[in-house]
Order: C-alpha cells, then structure tokens, then sequence
C-alpha cells in the first residue's frame, strides 16, 4: 500500500498534461498525479487504513513545492518533478513506516510524469519540451493506495479530503 497527496485540481490538470505530452513522446502507463509519503508497505488493508487515517490531520496543510523536470535511470522515477515537502511530511512518513516495523527507504520527493526504461536520451528530449513552473500548494488532498507494480496498475482505495 501507498499513501500519496494529491494535488489541488487545478495543479492536477497541469501536471496531467505534462504526463500526457511525455507519454506521446515515450510511451508508459497512465500516472495519477501524486507525490508519495510512503509506499510499498505490506499490510493488512484496514491496518494501513487506520494508521493513514490518523497520519492526515498531522500532515494536512503542509507545504508541498513542486519545481523543475528531472531524469533518472529508475523504472519509476525515470522522468520526473523534482518536489520539496516540509519537516512534518518527513516525520509522518517515517512514524508511518515505524508503525508498521519497516525502515524508511531513502526518499526523494517527486511526481512521477514517466514510468519505464526509455534511454536517457529520449527522456532528456521529452523533458526540454516541458515547461515547469514552480508550483505550491498545501497538502489537502490525500488518497491510500493499493499497489501492483507487476502489471503496472494503481488503485485508490480510499481519499482523504480536508
């Protein structure tokens, strides 16, 4: 399971068609604009639920800047915007791995505009044609997530709205 902010509609739209000018360009699923606080988290569902639904008061409000497009050479953060959260996402994200007795993986804040294995190249093409603002908002919107990256498919369980 994942926990993700969502982004405010109108920031949401902007970042879909980002996502949509790079999957003309180099393919990949579908992306539900997010940022994750946490994933990968095995679970029972209503644990994970319990434990996210306590977390949201915590985190909501805080401030979320999204800035410039970046690469990388892993399958899901391979072409990106790069993102900065404030402290208490950090401290929520690891009291919520800590609950469930795993350690917190290195974090790189990020919304994902590209999963998959283009070459570097294609995604630095991709990227030049981008344009991204800097964007702010507060985190108001949050959604639990249920995970397949097998088949490359994400459901939202259940939002979180403040």
């Amino acid at each position: 399971y994942s926990l993700w902010i969502l982004p405010p509609h109108g920031i949401e739209a902007r970042i879909n068609a980002m996502h949509d000018q790079c999957r003309l360009e180099v393919g990949g699923p579908s992306i539900i604009p997010h940022v994750t606080v946490a994933g990968w988290i095995l679970a029972r569902s209503d644990l994970f639920f319990d434990a996210c639904s306590a977390l949201v008061p915590l985190i909501t409000g805080a401030r979320i800047r999204v800035s410039q497009v970046d690469v990388d050479d892993l399958f899901f953060r391979s072409l990106f915007l790069r993102v900065s959260v404030d402290e208490t996402i950090l401290e929520a994200r690891h009291c919520l791995y800590r609950s469930f007795g795993v350690k917190p993986p290195r974090f790189i804040p990020h919304a994902s505009l590209y999963y998959g294995n283009a070459t570097r190249t294609a995604k630095l093409n991709a990227a030049r044609k981008l344009s991204a603002e800097e964007l702010e908002f507060d985190a108001t919107r949050f959604a639990l997530a249920r995970n397949d990256e097998e088949n490359l498919r994400w459901e939202v369980l259940h939002t979180f709205d403040a």
